[in-house]
C-alpha cells in the first residue's frame, strides 16, 4: 500500500501557506534620500497610492515589503523584493513664469479694452438719445410756430444783445474741458489779420430787429449755447452750439461729458452783425455720429455730391439754404501745398475774397458751376480725415443762395458738376 498522507499534508500546507500569503499585508517603507537609508517611514498601501496619485509623494526611495510565512522573530527584516522609486519634483520651466505674467497682462488688456468699448457705445447711445430728443423738440417748435415767422414785437434790440452776452458766457456748468489744443488752433492768428468785411449789413434783411426766432427761443431753454440748426438730407440733422473751440469737443448738447462731442461754431464767429463766413466743426466718429458722413463726399464721389449738395442752415435769426461749391482735403501746415485758410472769417477787400474763392476751387475735388462773388455769404463744414491723420481736414465750402435763386437753380448747377 502506498502512503499518501504525507503528500496530502504537504498539499494542504501549501494551500494554507498561499492563503496566508494572500492575506499577508503589504507595507511601503518610504525614505527621504536616494540611498534608501535615511528618513525611514512605513505607510500603508492606501496612503501610498493616494500620495502617488495626487503628487504628494516626496520620497526618494520606496521599499515594498511582505512578511513571510514565518514566526515573527524569524521574519523580522525579511523582504520578498525591493523596488527603488525616485520621483523627482517637477522643475518649473524658466518660461513658465513668463507665460503666466504674459497671460495676466493679456487678461488685463482684454478687460480694459472691453470696458473702454462698452463705455464707447454707452456714450454713443447717450449722444444719440440727446440728439434725438433735441431734434424732436426743435421740429415740434418749428411746427408750432409755423407761419409766425419772426414776429417778435416784444423783443427790442437791447434785449437781444443781452441774450447774446448770456449766450457767449454760456449757461452750462463752468466745467473745465480736458486740456488739449483746439483742432484748428491757427484760427485766431489768421482771422485777426483781416478787418470786418464792409459789405455785410448789421441786421438780417428779413429780421431787421435781429429778433431771435420763437422756435430757437424754445430750444434754447435746454441749452442757451444753441445758435443754429444744420440739416443735410440723409447726411446730418443736428443742432449747432457756440461757446469756444474746446468744450464741445468732449461734451454733448446738454453739457455732459461725451467723446462724440457736438457740432460747434468757431469761437471767432458771431451772428451779429450778419457774418460773412461761418465755420462749423464736428467729429468724424466711427459710431456714425456728428460729421462722419461728410467723408462720403470724398469716398462716394461726384454722384453723392449731386444728391446731397444743398444744405439748410437755420440760425436763431434767419432761415437759409446753401449750395456746396468746393470739397477739399486740406493741410494745416502753411508750408504744405495743400494748405488752405478755411478758418478765415473776414476779408480785407473784394480782391482778398476773390483770391480765397479761387484757391478753394483750385483745391476742390469737383468743379461745380456756382458763381461766388464778393458779398456772397459763406459756410464751411470741417471735420477730421481719420484718426491717424491729425494734419489734414475735409472741408465743404458752401455759398448761401441769393434772393433771386431757388433750390431748383442749385440742383441744376450741381447736376452739371464734374470731377476736378
Amino acid at each position: 500500500m502506498i502512503n499518501t498522507s504525507n503528500g496530502k499534508d504537504k498539499a494542504n500546507a501549501s494551500r494554507e501557506s498561499d492563503k496566508h500569503k494572500r492575506r499577508t499585508p503589504v507595507s511601503y517603507t518610504v525614505f527621504t534620500d536616494r540611498t534608501g537609508r535615511a528618513g525611514k517611514k512605513a505607510i500603508g498601501k492606501g496612503e501610498f497610492l493616494r500620495a502617488f496619485r495626487f503628487g504628494n509623494l516626496r520620497a526618494h526611495a520606496v521599499r515594498l515589503t511582505r512578511r513571510k510565512d514565518k514566526p515573527a522573530a524569524e521574519s523580522k527584516g525579511a523582504y520578498d523584493y525591493v523596488t527603488q522609486y525616485s520621483p523627482r519634483r517637477k522643475r518649473k520651466s524658466p518660461l513658465q513664469g513668463r507665460y503666466t505674467i504674459l497671460a495676466v497682462i493679456c487678461a488685463a488688456v482684454f478687460l480694459v479694452s472691453a470696458i473702454m468699448l462698452i463705455n464707447y457705445f454707452l456714450q454713443y447711445s447717450s449722444s444719440t438719445s440727446v440728439s434725438n430728443s433735441l431734434r424732436n423738440e426743435y421740429k415740434n417748435a418749428e411746427q408750432d410756430n409755423n407761419g409766425e415767422g419772426n414776429q417778435s414785437a416784444d423783443f427790442r434790440s437791447e434785449d437781444i444783445k443781452a441774450e447774446e452776452t448770456a449766450s457767449a458766457t454760456g449757461s452750462l456748468p463752468a466745467e473745465t474741458a480736458t486740456p488739449s489744443e483746439p483742432p484748428y488752433n491757427a484760427a485766431a492768428s489768421y482771422a485777426s489779420a483781416f478787418m470786418p468785411y464792409p459789405s455785410m449789413p448789421p441786421y438780417y434783411p428779413d429780421n431787421v430787429t435781429n429778433a431771435i426766432k420763437l422756435s430757437f427761443r424754445q430750444v434754447r431753454e435746454t441749452n442757451r449755447d444753441i445758435v443754429a440748426w444744420l440739416t443735410i438730407d440723409g447726411v446730418v440733422d443736428e443742432a449747432v452750439v457756440h461757446r469756444d473751440n474746446t468744450f464741445y469737443l468732449t461734451h454733448d448738447y446738454l453739457g455732459q461729458k461725451n467723446a462724440n462731442g457736438a457740432l460747434f461754431m468757431d469761437e471767432q464767429c458771431s451772428l451779429l452783425p450778419v457774418p460773412n463766413h461761418i465755420v462749423v466743426y464736428g467729429h468724424n466718429m466711427k459710431t456714425g455720429a456728428m460729421f462722419v458722413r461728410l467723408i462720403l463726399y470724398k469716398t462716394k464721389g461726384l454722384e453723392y455730391l449731386k444728391k446731397h449738395g444743398i444744405v439748410t442752415f437755420n440760425t436763431m435769426y434767419e432761415d437759409a439754404q446753401y449750395v456746396v461749391f468746393a470739397v477739399m482735403q486740406v493741410h494745416l501746415d502753411p508750408a504744405d501745398r495743400h494748405f488752405f485758410n478755411f478758418f478765415t472769417l473776414d476779408f480785407a477787400n473784394d480782391d482778398s475774397y476773390k483770391e480765397y474763392i479761387l484757391r478753394a476751387k483750385a483745391l476742390s475735388m469737383y468743379t461745380v458751376p456756382v458763381s461766388v462773388e464778393p458779398g456772397d455769404r459763406l459756410l464751411s463744414l470741417v471735420t477730421c480725415i481719420g484718426e491717424n491723420n491729425d494734419d489734414e481736414r475735409l472741408v465743404l465750402l458752401l455759398r448761401k443762395l441769393r434772393d433771386t435763386e431757388t433750390e431748383r437753380d442749385a440742383k441744376t448747377a450741381l447736376d452739371r458738376a464734374t470731377n476736378n
